[in-house]
């Protein structure tokens, strides 16, 4: 049997190397290379190895044979402890109870349709969540909604132990509506964060602007939105007297929505200047969709996955974490095309990264994004608000500005920080 163990390491890892080829100058066009690079390492470390090994004896090939055995055994009862953890929710555990012991109160830890059957007999208006995002694989829809239902109590997501809620205005956004009213002259942009998730009204990072900046601001913020869905909801939404754009790029999004978002046969019209759906007119139909929405829609059973098990994606994760990769061109395509709609308009567009968690939590992190989205800002002569050298590089416990030093969106002081941050720039500039 030890016999074969060269000639099959071999096939194995040219095999592995012409799939990495496959995936990083194929699928991806080269533009995430840096992220394949080590598993091109990691192929061409086999190959040389497997050369070496035609001329080692059989008893080092029995060594070799048994070692990888034991190696394969350790990295899948690591990945079955991570799978663990994920199935049972071990960190919800570890949630409530530093909750309990640094708050004296419950951990809130009903589901958003326990909330709603819950408290759908006191408030009338009380509604779930609708995101936009939900739109990218539907088909035939007589609108592409790009807000929520208006005029609603808002069930939003728990990771600090409380449950917010927040009052849509007019539009479905998270915003005062009282705003709509005057002359806005400050606009955010963005995903989770320019929504304010997922901390009390008062305590997101607009609000928290506004409070620093002594300037009134709108939000048009969806969770999940990517950058083509962003440029949507500027041409849709955006205020007469807007000056400022404060795009809020959050390093932890799926940054792969993006081709979903192109091959859209509504999104993908906002690339031409003239294409607008009217919605500002249509925010009754909105309503409807959104409750249609919320009625049907439930939170996915966590199941394990033998695929993904026998990848070892939860340990790959773990030891090279990055959620999605930005495809440059596509980004660099769609950010052009929403600087030039607002600079017709005499607006000007600011870039704020935010990192995200896994940046902290682990030394193997590939920080591939965040050079793209510098490079992209840079060509396009774009001002840069650098979160992760403002505030984490040098913040002694970065983790601590997270839920419970736990994986999740900033906790309020996280806000609050980054809030300050932004206010502090356009008062000097």
């Amino acid at each position: 049997m030890f016999r074969y163990i060269s000639p099959a390491s071999l096939t194995f890892s040219i095999l592995l190397l012409i799939y990495v080829f496959f995936r990083s100058e194929i699928v991806w066009d080269g533009s995430i290379r840096y992220y394949y690079k080590i598993y091109y390492f990691l192929s061409f470390f086999l190959i040389i190895f497997s050369i070496i090994s035609f001329f080692i004896s059989i008893r080092i090939k029995k060594y070799i044979f048994y070692s990888f055995i034991f190696i394969s055994f350790l990295a899948y009862t690591f990945e079955g402890y991570f799978a663990y953890k994920y199935l049972f929710k071990i960190n919800i555990k570890e949630k409530i109870s530093r909750y309990k012991k640094e708050t004296n109160l419950n951990y809130d830890t009903r589901t958003k349709f326990e909330t709603y059957n819950d408290l759908k007999n006191k408030y009338k208006n009380i509604t779930i969540r609708y995101l936009p995002v939900t739109n990218l694989k539907k088909e035939n829809l007589d609108i592409y909604s790009l807000s929520g239902r208006s005029y609603s109590k808002t069930i939003f997501c728990v990771e600090n132990g409380y449950r917010p809620f927040y009052d849509s205005d007019r539009y479905g956004f998270n915003n005062n509506d009282i705003f709509w009213d005057k002359d806005i002259e400050i606009v955010f942009v963005g995903s989770g964060y320019a929504q304010g998730a997922c901390v009390k009204p008062e305590a997101n990072l607009v609000s928290k602007f506004i409070e620093n900046y002594g300037e009134d601001a709108i939000s048009l913020g969806m969770r999940g939105n990517g950058p083509l869905t962003i440029l949507a909801t500027l041409k849709e939404y955006l205020p007469k007297e807007t000056k400022k754009i404060i795009w809020l790029f959050n390093e932890a999004d799926d940054h792969s929505l993006l081709e979903l978002e192109l091959q859209h046969e509504i999104l993908s019209q906002y690339l031409d200047n003239s294409f607008s759906q009217g919605l500002i007119k249509k925010q009754k139909l909105i309503d409807t969709v959104s409750k249609t929405v919320n009625q049907f829609e439930n939170t996915p059973i966590r199941k394990f996955n033998v695929k993904e098990f026998l990848k070892l994606r939860m340990l790959r994760s773990f030891m090279n974490p990055e959620r999605t990769l930005i495809h440059q061109e596509s980004y660099f395509k769609v950010i052009k095309e929403t600087k030039e709609f607002l600079k017709e308009k005499n607006i000007k567009l600011y870039f704020v990264y935010l990192p995200e968690y896994l940046r902290y939590k682990s030394i193997f992190y590939n920080n591939g994004n965040y050079e793209t989205i510098k490079e992209i800002t840079k060509q396009l002569n774009i001002q840069l608000i650098d979160m992760h050298n403002l505030v984490f590089k040098d913040h002694p416990r970065p983790l601590s500005l997270f839920p419970f030093e736990q994986i999740g969106h900033y906790n309020e002081e996280g806000h609050k920080i980054v809030a300050t941050i932004i206010s502090n720039y356009f008062k000097s500039n």
